[in-house]
């Protein structure tokens, strides 16, 4: 659109601006000391001008070898040494170690010779970041650059010419300007946990980045004494964000290797905003942290939520719902909460806010009747805005807690005529949850006119035919056992409707009782998620008699005598599914 002051002064920019013709002929750096301060001395103008080098020549490559004999506003300087030049411009404009050490490499670039104090510096920079970062960790050039500045006091054993250079740099830390002259030494790692703790900005961009958990712990171990609750909340962030092998390494021994980053959570919880409150708990949910050691934590977030639920946002309201309901403890005080003081703000949420929310309850399983009538009407005016994605959770949360249609306008004809719109674009696991929701809107309330098109509802029923999962070595275990109860047994039995069913035992008389065996993917504590209760529901709906096997109750039939262990399975499935198939009322 126009460009900015910081481009201003830049060689071929310069001819192009008519408001600048008065200092044409000038010298770059007289033009920069003409300016008013804080227009192009700045260190976001420095910073910015490093980032388009490539872009543009800013003022800081004009000294460079072959850069320097294409600029014809420094004809005046040619001839002169470099590190001359630089000795002469204004401090911490030319002469941090970060620009020193860059046109180091430009000058290689470029076939020039780099002078002496380039390659002093750059040596010192170099060895610096590998002790402080580790030569197998990041290169250089990704880090942050607001983190090479934070060198540890003993770069100050620099020759005095680079001494001067630093002392009058205004980025560099109080201490490198305050340190006396001494004679080179190592680096040595003691010293490293007491330089100056990176900015905040600077520390979560790092945070951020890093790819993996062994990079993010070993950020911790060196900076997590400084941490505040934004740093904190961002490696939480960070490791909730890592891949399903990462997590589940971290989840090993109760989430041992996170013992220190919890206990320091934990301390400082109490500084938390809403915010960082929501994000903490929403990580822990995706690492799936939920055994002894992490109920204290659970709680406390609990409570956080619970004293103050007027200062969370929406984001961070649904964001708190999501946590609670994948993996925290039963809530219901907290899902109560959250309920008012959404039905309270749900003009402002967004669509992805409502999908979320009614996702999180329908997960929970915690009915919300005047949270929900307050969404279906948002909703239902919004339904323009929806996504195939917050479309199909929308429908599917109504589905599993079961919310009167008729207290909603959400299911009427805009509704279909969306999901006909987006009929391209929704993926198979959409497609199974809008065919839950038409079991659940035409079979169970028996609603069908405002259905979408049958090609559509065609679509969505293949979907969910097509979806297989793998067997666990619990259902394994589960069917061995049931067959050698010695009855006939059905596996993977594909029904009407588009459910399977793992075993399905007839007991004589075309009598079928369907046995679920239920993992711990299918409870929120020992409460039953929002999908495994749509499912019983559906399958009683339809006629079919259940038989659920909770793992926990499994696990308590082991033995190490096999002879006694298959006897008590025995014993317990032949009573379960004689329970079911006789005290169901029949």
């Amino acid at each position: 659109m126009c460009r900015p002051p910081k481009m201003l002064a830049t060689g071929k920019c310069l001819r192009s601006q008519p408001l600048l013709q008065r200092i044409r002929g000038r010298p770059i750096d007289v033009c920069l000391e003409l300016q008013p301060a804080g227009v192009w001395q700045s260190h976001w103008y420095l910073r910015r001008n490093e980032r388009n080098a490539r872009l543009c020549r800013p003022p800081k490559m004009l000294a460079t070898g072959k850069c320097l004999r294409s600029q014809p506003l420094l004809q005046r300087i040619r001839g002169r040494p470099i590190d001359a030049f630089l000795e002469s411009q204004p401090a911490g404009v030319w002469q941090s170690p970060w620009y020193l050490r860059r046109n180091e490499r430009n000058a290689r670039l470029h076939g020039q010779r780099p002078s002496q104090k380039m390659c002093d510096v750059s040596v010192q920079v170099r060895s610096t970041e590998s002790e402080m970062y580790g030569r197998s960790s990041l290169p250089s050039s990704s880090l942050p650059r607001s983190l090479l500045y934070q060198l540890p006091p003993t770069l100050c054993a620099a020759p005095a010419a680079v001494r001067s250079l630093l002392q009058r740099s205004p980025r560099l830390p109080p201490t490198l300007s305050a340190a006396p002259a001494a004679t080179p030494l190592p680096v040595p790692a003691a010293a490293l946990n007491t330089r100056a703790a990176p900015p905040v900005r600077s520390i979560n961009r790092l945070l951020i980045h890093l790819p993996n958990s062994r990079r993010l712990l070993w950020l911790y171990e060196q900076h997590g004494h400084g941490f505040d609750a934004i740093n904190l909340a961002t490696c939480w962030r960070s490791l909730g964000r890592l891949s399903a092998v990462e997590r589940r390494e971290l989840q090993s021994d109760d989430g041992a290797l996170l013992s220190a980053l919890r206990e320091q959570t934990h301390r400082q919880l109490g500084t938390f905003q809403p915010r960082e409150v929501s994000c903490l708990a929403l990580a822990l949910a995706q690492l799936d942290l939920r055994g002894a050691s992490w109920r204290g934590l659970w709680k406390d977030l609990e409570e956080a939520v619970l004293s103050r639920p007027h200062a969370f946002n929406p984001e961070n309201l649904s964001t708190a719902a999501r946590a609670f309901a994948m993996a925290g403890p039963a809530a219901p005080a907290l899902f109560d909460a959250i309920g008012d003081e959404a039905v309270q703000q749900v003009r402002g949420f967004t669509t992805r806010n409502l999908s979320h929310t009614a996702c999180a309850f329908a997960t929970a399983g915690h009915a919300a009747p005047a949270l929900f009538d307050a969404i279906g009407k948002v909703s239902a005016r919004r339904i323009r805005d929806f996504t195939p994605r917050y479309l199909a959770d929308m429908a599917w949360a109504f589905a599993v807690l079961d919310h009167p249609p008729a207290q909603s306008p959400l299911f009427d004809r805009p509704f279909a005529r969306r999901c006909e719109a987006l009929a391209l674009d929704f993926r198979p696991g959409a497609f199974c949850q809008l065919h839950q929701w038409r079991l659940w809107y035409a079979g169970e309330r028996k609603f069908s006119d405002a259905l979408p098109q049958p090609l559509f509802l065609a679509r969505c029923s293949a979907a969910f035919r097509a979806a297989k999962t793998q067997p666990t070595d619990l259902q394994r275990q589960v069917a061995e056992a049931v067959v050698a109860l010695g009855v006939q047994v059905q596996e993977h039995k594909l029904l009407a409707t588009g459910y399977r069913l793992g075993l399905v035992v007839d007991i004589g008389a075309e009598d079928l009782v369907a046995v679920e065996v239920d993992g711990p993917a299918n409870f929120v504590g020992r409460e039953p998620t929002g999908a495994t209760r749509l499912k019983r529901r559906q399958l009683s709906h339809f006629g079919w008699r259940l038989a659920s096997v909770p793992y926990w109750e499994w696990e308590k039939l082991s033995h190490p005598d096999e002879s006694t262990q298959r006897a008590q399975r025995a014993d317990y499935l032949s009573a379960l599914i004689e329970e079911t198939a006789w005290g169901s009322g029949d």
